[in-house]
């Protein structure tokens, strides 16, 4: 087993609401669950255990857990026969929603009574991505990844990492033979396309003849998805207007988003964190990796600005700052979330609190060390705060609460930092409260860095 993948009796339940994951599925022994809960806690450990990346490397992509949605399925696959969870398991091509053609990768696992789960912990976000669901109509078709077909993705896959190399014009035109040959089988079309472009543009090769043979489909309906993004934004409007079910609003969210961004063309914000990453495929493994924990500074210091004083405190000026941001947790975004309602179990009650001029971002320090760092300036702050009650950003007085005006805020662990980290832009985001943290990412932030 990957020494990121923890073993069943590494998963303590969260059970105080206090804790900022105590949302997830895992608030009883894992015995207990319902199946569909336990594989929506594997789901999740898998997820944010993975680094997404398409340029997939298949010679190794299993052991060192990054990967795309086919890696994913692997290694969901693996685990779940290792931990004994499950029976009857199936990596399969999901094909087609109501709103477009595409092709995923995702696994059937079924229960001791033969009942089929879909199982999705591609670590990205993307419709459907780190659910796990019961029902099979989310998609038109699918198609089990085996025999022949099987050979001849496994072959493509190849393909797309050899031409990441320095490859000769026989191995093109050897290339271009299988890409011929794969077209016997449609379900492969949008692997094969990828391909044939990647060959004409990084190799910068003349293959216009075959241009008919390789023809483009597209994918995406653009009726219907402007149709399917009317639907979930009437349902999400009247959840925040009932103020009802944060962890459904926030699937709305991304949900609405993704097809928004094809529409348009747009695509999530980049964080640079040394190496350039979409927001949308940011997990905890990436902060567990590069040492990176969050730090928040909050309206709370800029009221009193003290905001300088307090960054200075966590850099010591031979810290950088990575990946900073602004923002406001506290102020609704344009799919009309509040971001301190997904932060925390017990967000919703200090909105206004975090309403306000907001800094975040990373710095290469243990979380021990920045939590010390925080605690201090906490009571040292406070002591030069000569009132309880301060004239806030809106005008309006506001009694002193310690619990979230202190100033600053950072994670203990890689989870949270992560989680954190996204936390303005959730649409974007793949780590949320409503999973569960992979302990052993957590055990290694604080016993050190884990290389597999």
């Amino acid at each position: 087993m990957n020494k990121l993948l923890p073993k069943i009796d590494k998963l303590t339940p969260i059970t105080i609401d206090s804790k900022t994951f105590f949302n997830s599925p895992l608030n009883k022994d894992f015995q207990l669950l319902s199946f569909k809960d336990k594989l929506q806690v594997l789901n999740d450990i898998v997820r944010q255990s993975m680094i997404y990346t398409e340029n997939v490397n298949p010679l190794n992509d299993i052991d060192t857990l990054i990967g795309d949605d086919y890696t994913a399925a692997l290694v969901s696959m693996n685990y779940l026969k290792e931990l004994n969870v499950g029976r009857n398991y199936k990596i399969v091509f999901a094909k087609g929603t109501s709103f477009d053609n595409n092709i995923r990768v995702v696994l059937f696992v079924d229960d001791d009574n033969n009942n089929t789960y879909l199982f999705d912990a591609t670590p990205k976000v993307r419709y459907k991505a780190g659910y796990v669901e019961s029902n099979q109509d989310i998609y038109e078709d699918y198609i089990i990844i085996d025999g022949e077909l099987e050979k001849i993705f496994l072959r493509l896959r190849g393909i797309d990492f050899l031409l990441n190399r320095s490859i000769s014009n026989d191995d093109i035109n050897e290339y271009i033979s299988f890409l011929n040959y794969a077209l016997k089988y449609e379900v492969l079309r949008p692997y094969i396309n990828k391909l044939y472009d990647k060959i004409k543009r990084t190799l910068g090769v003349s293959t216009l003849k075959y241009d008919s043979m390789f023809n483009k489909n597209c994918n995406y309906d653009i009726i219907k998805m402007l149709k399917q993004v009317k639907i979930w934004s009437q349902e999400l409007k009247d959840l925040i207007s009932s103020n009802k079910d944060y962890k459904r609003q926030l699937e709305l969210a991304q949900n609405i988003t993704y097809l928004q961004d094809i529409i348009s063309g747009k695509s999530a914000p980049i964080c640079n964190l040394g190496t350039y990453y979409s927001m949308s495929e940011l997990t905890p493994r990436l902060f567990l990796e590069n040492n990176l924990t969050l730090v928040m500074i909050k309206p709370s210091a800029y009221i009193f600005n003290f905001e300088n004083e307090v960054k200075m405190r966590f850099l010591e000026g031979k810290y950088d700052e990575v990946g900073e941001y602004f923002g406001s947790l506290g102020e609704k975004n344009d799919l009309g979330l509040i971001p301190m309602k997904l932060f925390h179990p017990h967000g919703y009650k200090y909105v206004r609190e975090m309403t306000g001029p907001t800094e975040i971002f990373l710095v290469n320090r243990s979380a021990e060390e920045v939590g010390i760092i925080k605690k201090k300036l906490r009571q040292e702050f406070k002591q030069r705060v000569k009132t309880n009650e301060v004239m806030w950003f809106d005008k309006k007085t506001i009694q002193w609460n310690p619990i979230c005006l202190n100033f600053a805020h950072s994670s203990d662990d890689p989870c949270e930092a992560c989680m954190g980290y996204t936390m303005l832009y959730p649409e974007y985001q793949v780590m949320t409260r409503f999973m569960y943290p992979n302990p052993l990412i957590i055990e290694e932030e604080k016993n050190g860095r884990i290389r597999i």
